[in-house]
This record gives C-alpha cells, sequence and structure tokens, in this order.
C-alpha cells in the first residue's frame, strides 16, 4: 500500500511539473485583433471566455491568449453566428492558460450560448435589443446587464446566470445544480428549477410570476401582480411583494411568504 501511495504521489508531481512546463511554454498572452463578418449570435466553447465591450468596432474581435495558442483558437462565422472554439489538438488537453475573445457590443445580438466551461461578461455594457437568447451549459457562467423586450435564460449542468435584468416577459430555466441571481424588473416571467438549481430573485421585480420548483431547488422571488408557484421533491420557495398567491407543494417541500 505504501509503495502505491508513493508511486501516486510520484505521478501526481510529475504530471504537475509536466503541465507548469506547457504552460510556461506557452508564454505571456498577446492580443490578436481580427476581422470578421457579421453575426448576430455567438457561441463558445472548451474554456474560451466571451468579454462584451463598447471599445470595438463592428466587425473587430480580439483574441488574448498565448501566442503559441493563438493559431488553436478559431473564430468563424456560420449562418449568422460566430462560433469560437478549439482547433482540434492535443495542446487544448494540457491547461492552455486563460484564453478570451473580446467582442463589440453592437446592439444587434439575439442569441449567447457557452459551453464547457467558457464564461461570458457582459457585466461592463448594457446588451439591449428586442429579444435575446442566453444559453449556459456545462459549467459555464453568464454575468452581465441586460434590457431588452423578451428574455430566454436556460443554463444546465453546474452553470450560473447573475444578471441586472430589465424586461418585459422573461422565461429562466435552471437544472442539474446550477444558479441564478437576479435583480432588476419584469412585467411577466417563467420559471422552471430542477436538480437542486437556485434562484436568488428577492431583487427582481415581477408583475406576474409562474414558477415551479423541483427535485431540491429553492427560489426565493419578489412578486407585485400575481404568483402562482408549485414546490415538489424537497423544494422551497419564498415570496414577498403585495401579489396574490395561488401555490402547491408536497410533503417535503413548501411555498411560504417570507417574514
Amino acid at each position: 500500500m505504501k509503495i502505491s501511495l508513493v508511486a501516486a504521489a510520484a505521478l501526481l508531481v510529475t504530471t504537475g511539473c509536466i503541465a507548469r512546463g506547457l504552460r510556461r511554454e506557452k508564454g505571456p498572452s498577446v492580443e490578436q485583433t481580427r476581422e470578421v463578418a457579421a453575426y448576430t449570435a455567438i457561441q463558445t466553447g472548451g474554456g474560451i471566455d466571451v468579454v462584451l465591450s463598447d471599445e470595438l468596432k463592428a466587425g473587430q474581435i480580439v483574441v488574448v491568449a498565448s501566442e503559441k495558442m493563438q493559431d488553436q483558437i478559431l473564430t468563424e462565422v456560420e449562418g449568422g453566428e460566430l462560433n469560437i472554439h478549439l482547433r482540434p489538438s492535443l495542446l487544448g488537453w494540457f491547461g492552455p492558460g486563460p484564453m478570451k475573445v473580446i467582442v463589440p457590443n453592437t446592439g444587434t445580438l439575439t442569441r449567447l450560448r457557452a459551453s464547457g466551461g467558457s464564461d461570458i461578461w457582459a457585466d461592463q455594457v448594457m446588451l439591449r435589443g428586442s429579444s435575446l437568447e442566453i444559453g449556459c451549459s456545462g459549467g459555464s457562467d453568464f454575468k452581465g446587464k441586460v434590457t431588452v423586450d423578451e428574455l430566454d435564460v436556460a443554463c444546465s449542468g453546474g452553470s450560473d446566470f447573475k444578471g441586472e435584468v430589465t424586461a418585459t416577459t422573461c422565461r429562466f430555466e435552471a437544472s442539474g445544480g446550477s444558479d441564478l441571481a437576479l435583480s432588476g424588473s419584469a412585467k411577466e416571467c417563467q420559471v422552471d428549477l430542477s436538480g437542486g438549481s437556485d434562484m436568488d430573485a428577492k431583487r427582481f421585480e415581477v408583475g406576474d410570476y409562474e414558477l415551479s420548483a423541483s427535485g431540491g431547488s429553492d427560489a426565493t422571488v419578489l412578486c407585485t401582480g400575481h404568483l402562482t408557484a408549485s414546490a415538489s421533491g424537497g423544494s422551497d420557495v419564498r415570496y414577498s411583494g403585495d401579489c396574490q398567491a395561488t401555490t402547491s407543494d408536497d410533503v417535503s417541500s413548501s411555498v411560504k411568504r417570507r417574514r
């Protein structure tokens, strides 16, 4: 047993040294400006973050990564979508270091998607438009400010959404241990929480709410019109505000007004 433990420790040390060596070889981050065709949607994956900025003009993006990783990051526009991903390569599997793509906040974006540990940052800008769809999966996160007529957000696989939202109607879906943190306001909102997902929306004022929480999910909401809320499978919903509430729960769950 001791020999096995020593061998395992040696393997971990060796692996760590190799990984550090690869990261050193890739060097410090550099910026590369690229020209791209017009797009209204963005999809990113492979641990590459997207940062929205008001400083860039339309048609330009800036890739920030080590010099050796620049060629491994592909930025392609197909069908009006900017697809950001790693080239199939061994380098992509050995801790490539921080990677991000800075894109302009053009006001024409209708869809943002992130997967595989990639994050989308829009906290330094205001995303505007008639409608916006945001999807995060596989441990990816979104943080930003949004002002739209219609907002549709879906998070799964331990992904998080943190947003300052102003909308007419919105829909939020969170599953697989994903979390939602909201502030702002909306006239109407639909929420579906499942699989141990949580929603902190006590600073998000909504007129009419439809909310379902299941599988050990929790929600805290603020409603000023009518709230329809159900909780099951060990889930809890807490609400506040001057609203009429229609609620349902099971023996292991609860829907209650916050004190």
